[in-house]
């Protein structure tokens, strides 16, 4: 009688244990990995492999193993000699870098970038170089992907990435790559340096889109460091004042910052802005008035005129500016700001209490009496204002806020 004996099958697809080998990789840049592979795996594997860890072009790298460079279809073992363990270096290979950066297809190219920026040291000018290139090219995402790769490869003062970025600042045709081309300005050029801050200026009147002025803004703010108060960083802004038009609001929102106490030229720019027919710029010629002019009886008249504006932002920007007067005549300045609490605008309403409960002097019956008043007001934004207000007006004395103590208890519940 025959017996049919059957012999379990070996996984020949699964090599054994011996066979594999622990590859060390690093870069110039500092990246490391550990791969384990199988000695008869080709170097081409490896690469394909290492592509999708590192996020890089497997052709735009080469690897070494002390002085050789490893072919394409080398095995692993060829290069092991038997041991376990296979430290590798992996570099850039400029000549595979530079045929996918001009291709035409730029999903490619911007690999190609990234390859190289992930895999170079920081600091390498050919690196540097080969970024600000980038910087001309006909894709507007791969220009933006250069700008934010410049901020991790340069260093502080690299006068090739700044000079690279001011281009980008002036004449770059997208917004977005103008945005974070003035982002970034302020990172890479040292502080004072004029050619930058006057690249920045030239933003603060950008048509199409706010957020490049205000970056405009700020990065000449953070540039202009010790030259803060500087004549000539101040004419700067000044010049785009002379102009007509919206766009100026970014500058009258800047200039505050770059100077404490403005001369009378500066200050009769600001003044002008206040009969300019746009009321944002009304709104905010009013704000930089008050911050940069003394408190005196023109600052006042000025600001009366804001408060009796046809437009609620401008009567705002006025309620903010009327505690900068109050020494001036704080009677008269309570009793327009207490008139404002009736205003239809419950955005100049919430300012006016603000500003009341900054000037109110100790025990001010009438100014109690009035914020008491907002408690009841219609719109939540101005009771929560009035109940911060009277938390912080200053008392002579307890009798004065017992009263007021359930009403603020009630609404802060």
């Amino acid at each position: 009688m025959w017996e049919l004996v059957t012999t379990p099958k070996v996984a020949t697809d699964v090599p054994a244990a011996v066979d594999i080998v622990r590859i060390e990789l690093r870069s110039l840049s500092g990246q490391q990995t550990m791969l384990e592979m199988d000695r008869r795996a080709s170097v081409r594997e490896l690469l394909q492999q290492l592509s999708v860890t590192w996020e890089v072009m497997a052709d735009c790298l080469k690897l070494i193993v002390g002085t050789q460079v490893l072919g394409a279809f080398d095995t692993i073992g060829d290069h092991c000699a038997g041991a376990s363990v296979l430290s590798v270096l992996a570099v850039v290979s400029l000549d595979g870098v530079h045929k996918r950066l001009n291709s035409g297809n730029k999903h490619h190219r911007l690999m190609a970038l990234k390859t190289l920026t992930n895999l170079s040291p920081r600091g390498s000018e050919a690196l540097i170089d080969e970024i600000c290139s980038r910087l001309q090219d006909q894709d507007a995402y791969l220009r933006l992907t250069a700008v934010e790769m410049l901020l991790h490869v340069s260093t502080k003062g690299c006068q090739q990435a700044v000079d690279a970025l001011i281009v980008c600042c002036r004449r770059d045709a997208c917004r977005e790559v103008r945005y974070h081309a003035l982002e970034a300005l302020p990172q890479l050029a040292e502080v004072g340096d004029f050619t930058a801050i006057s690249a920045a200026s030239e933003c603060l009147t950008f048509r199409h889109d706010e957020r490049v002025s205000r970056a405009a803004g700020r990065a000449m703010v953070e540039l202009a460091g010790q030259r803060k108060g500087d004549a000539a960083v101040v004419e700067l802004v000044v010049r785009h004042l002379r102009n007509r038009g919206v766009l100026r609001v970014s500058c009258l929102r800047t200039l505050p910052n770059l100077i404490d106490r403005a001369d009378p030229e500066v200050v009769d720019a600001v003044r002008d802005c206040l009969s300019d027919r746009y009321p944002p710029v009304r709104a905010a010629g009013l704000e930089a008035l008050a911050m940069l002019s003394p408190a005196d009886e023109d600052l006042l008249t000025s600001i009366r005129h804001g408060l009796a504006d046809t437009q609620g932002p401008v009567r705002r920007a006025a309620a903010w500016a009327a505690a900068k007067v109050a020494s001036v005549d704080e009677n008269l300045v309570t009793a327009l700001l207490l008139d404002l609490l009736g205003d239809p605008d419950s955005w100049v309403r919430v300012t006016s209490v603000e500003s009341l409960s900054s000037i109110a002097s100790a025990g001010n019956d009438i100014v109690i009496a009035g914020l008491c008043r907002s408690l009841e007001d219609n719109d939540q934004s101005v009771r929560d204002a009035a109940v911060q207000a009277l938390a912080r007006l200053p008392v002579d004395g307890e009798r004065r806020t017992s009263g007021l103590v359930p009403l603020i208890q009630e609404r802060l519940e």
